[in-house]
């Protein structure tokens, strides 16, 4: 439970060992954990371009930004994290970030008539259309 010690010790070994990508993921959970999800993007980016392959970089990396609210981004990460390995907990994000953009229009369109924003509102609906047709 001692995240800022747990961040400490993986900084003191990254200044000697500045590649080593585990270590960048694991500066990344304690940083996430602690309430940093930008500081854990930024390291989760880092080992990405270290360990291109490894699907759990991508994956925690989607963890970050949906914290962060960037859901387009984060769906982007889950969808790289699937392709690297199938059968891993990105496709359970991405089902459901998927669902959630589906049911987010609609109110979106709801939320802008009930200001008076016909417009704002029938842009919402195309779009649900768009990908819902």
């Amino acid at each position: 439970g001692d995240l800022a010690g747990a961040a400490a010790h993986c900084r003191a070994h990254l200044d000697a060992h500045p590649e080593d990508a585990p270590v960048l993921v694991q500066l990344g959970h304690a940083l996430k954990d602690g309430g940093d999800a930008a500081g854990a993007e930024g390291c989760y980016r880092r080992a990405m371009a270290l360990a291109p392959d490894d699907a759990d970089i991508p994956l925690q990396l989607g963890h970050a930004l949906k914290l962060q609210g960037r859901l387009d981004e984060a769906l982007e990460a889950y969808a790289r994290a699937d392709a690297l390995a199938p059968v891993n907990h990105a496709a359970l994000e991405l089902a459901a970030l998927r669902e959630a953009a589906r049911m987010r229009l609609p109110a979106l369109a709801r939320a802008a008539r009930e200001r008076g924003d016909l417009a704002g509102a029938a842009a919402h609906c195309r779009a649900h259309l768009d990908a819902h047709p």
